[in-house]
């Protein structure tokens, strides 16, 4: 589906998805009006240069600290799954997740934007996502998580995963750029700030020789933010039917639908398009 495809029918309230695909069907993979909307605005925002001048560079090993600071303050307190399940009590109340930030991180593919005064603005936690790891069962990944209040949260992903790991073979790779996690100071929100860090790593992934990106997106404002990207939905799974260990662990979630896995597939003129 082309981009100008895409947008239109985000702007009529289509059907994003065609084909087969079980957990994104034509029955239940409506845009809601909402996310049309925060499209249009992010682009506005971005046509408005409304962001301060910054500077990119990678979150080294020795900034973790920094990292787990701002995504305590600026994403997990709004992040909808991990919200419902009341997982957030403060900075360290989720250490599965800071042991995923602190992997990842190591990675050296993680972006942190900086303003003019030095200070840290924003936070792209991204790292390498290998087919190998979404060919395994929802139980064994779970396992992983020593707190089993957040396994819910392994398990939901793992599950669009399973559902969408078609992915690398549409792009053509076992080895995919994945972003994770995006946390923006409060003063640049609705600024175009999540969109501009996402932008970069795309330009990182393109330079470093990444056919393609994915991502997974819990909330409406992400998903509109991958969206205004360029990035295409490939699977959905909704929070109202999502079953863990016999309980809809996410049934009630407000104003959201579900989570979705979307790819970008890198193309040979695309890095010029992307900024």
């Amino acid at each position: 589906m082309s981009r100008g495809k895409l947008l239109r029918g985000l702007s009529e309230g289509v059907n994003l998805a065609k084909g087969p695909n079980p957990t994104f069907s034509p029955a239940n993979a409506f845009v809601r009006h909402g996310t049309v909307a925060m499209v249009q605005q992010q682009r506005l925002d971005k046509n408005r240069n409304l962001l301060p001048p910054l500077r990119y560079e990678i979150v080294t090993p020795d900034k973790i600290a920094l990292a787990q600071e701002l995504l305590y303050a600026t994403y997990h307190p709004y992040e909808p799954l991990t919200k419902h399940l009341g997982l957030m009590k403060g900075p360290g109340s989720i250490p599965d997740l800071d042991n995923l930030v602190e992997r990842t991180i190591n990675e050296n593919l993680s972006l942190f934007a900086i303003d003019s005064d030095g200070k840290v603005m924003g936070v792209c936690i991204n790292g390498v996502s290998r087919r190998d790891d979404w060919e395994h069962s929802t139980e064994l990944v779970t396992k992983n998580f020593q707190d089993p209040s957040a396994r819910p949260l392994a398990a939901i992903r793992q599950d669009v995963r399973n559902h969408g790991v078609k992915i690398f073979d549409e792009v053509g790779t076992d080895v995919l750029f994945g972003i994770k996690m995006v946390g923006i100071d409060p003063s640049l929100r609705g600024k175009g700030m999540s969109t501009d860090i996402i932008r970069r790593s795309i330009l990182l992934a393109g330079c470093l020789g990444f056919e393609g990106l994915k991502a997974e997106a819990t909330s409406r404002f992400a998903q509109a933010a991958f969206h205004t990207i360029g990035f295409t939905p490939v699977a959905q799974v909704l929070y109202q039917d999502f079953d863990f260990e016999g309980q809809k662990v996410f049934h009630g979630i407000e104003d959201e639908t579900g989570l979705i896995l979307f790819q970008k597939k890198f193309f040979q003129n695309c890095l010029k398009h992307i900024v």
